[in-house]
């Protein structure tokens, strides 16, 4: 096929797609599309271009474009009786056509390409997603929460920092009983959670006065443990430590309200030489399956609501608090 009747089976299909196709033009056509499938193809894509095209946004034309055409006009009724003139016009403007709907089959799919791209890389949100709820807390996502920035770092002026070690034989129910505090005393956003096989370990940092209520909630979980420990870290040295052993709530709550180091570590060394162990291993009765004074956290629904804590001031003094929750052997 030489070059002239290509031209013309061209100019038969933009002819077609302008919707200006003369009776004998479009007989011609059909006949070739009969005869030759490679045809239709390129028909068909050439549609699929133009729909494209139209389905792009509607530009304001500019306010010289009048003008623009009138002199357009103008230079083809000059040389509208030159043979070669209107050729080369024909061939301009199907020249267009396929610059046009070469363009857009590039732009459009890089369009998409880089729309993909966009939602892929842009990182997540950093905004929390919704109010606190009693089910979010038992499943443990809310305790991976980092610590606000306002309470990372530990206030040196007050000296409790401490470890409690929790022993029982069932540290699912402690761990429940735990959790359900921390959700009503709505002190989720200032604690911690990690567990492994061998211990469960919450991580509070928040004002004494809090800590010390928090504390006070948690009083019957001691009718189930066999053993518990608060171990003292020392602010000025990390090396010393003071361990109180058999430590009970209310002596925990003494401690957590000392502002000052000495007469705290001087009470927490009293309480490590007079506190009695909470069971005694010898003549006593092996456990039942379900002890009586077990605590059984209820069930969602009947959780209480969730307090409103103060808002802390600037630079409001904190204390540190790990708990960790160990099976007893």
């Amino acid at each position: 096929m030489n070059e002239h009747p290509k031209t013309e089976i061209e100019e038969l299909f933009s002819a077609s797609l302008d919707g200006e196709l003369t009776q004998r033009q479009e007989t011609e056509l059909k006949r070739l599309l009969q005869n030759d499938p490679q045809m239709v193809e390129q028909l068909a894509a050439l549609r699929r271009q133009r729909e494209l095209l139209c389905a792009l946004p509607v530009e304001t034309a500019p306010p010289s474009l009048a003008e623009d055409v009138r002199a357009q006009l103008e230079r083809k009724l000059i040389l509208e009786n030159s043979p070669q003139t209107q050729s080369l016009w024909s061939r301009a403007a199907l020249l267009r056509r396929r610059f046009v709907a070469a363009a857009a089959m590039l732009l459009l799919p890089l369009g998409l390409l880089g729309i993909v791209v966009y939602h892929i890389v842009t990182p997540a949100s950093d905004t929390p997603t919704g109010p606190t709820t009693a089910q979010g807390l038992l499943e443990g996502d809310l305790f991976q929460t980092p610590l606000p920035p306002e309470i990372t770092t530990f206030a040196a002026a007050l000296p409790f920092d401490g470890i409690l070690t929790l022993t029982t034989q069932r540290p699912l129910p402690a761990d429940q009983l735990i959790k359900k505090q921390i959700f009503v005393k709505a002190m989720e956003n200032r604690t911690i959670r990690h567990q492994t096989p061998d211990v469960i370990r919450f991580e509070i940092e928040c004002a004494p006065e809090r800590m010390a209520d928090f504390i006070a909630s948690l009083s019957p979980l001691w009718a189930q443990l066999t053993d518990s420990r608060l171990t003292l870290r020392d602010t000025d040295a990390a090396e010393r430590t003071t361990t109180i052993p058999h430590i009970l709530p209310d002596q925990i709550q003494r401690l957590v309200l000392y502002t000052d180091k000495t007469p705290m570590l001087s009470a927490a060394r009293q309480y490590a030489s007079g506190n009695a162990p909470l069971r005694q291993e010898t003549d006593q009765a092996p456990l039942p399956l379900i002890p009586e004074d077990l605590v059984i956290p209820q069930p969602f629904l009947a959780w209480p609501e969730q307090e409103t804590p103060q808002q802390p001031t600037d630079n409001a003094p904190t204390v540190r608090l790990t708990i960790e929750l160990r099976q007893a052997e």
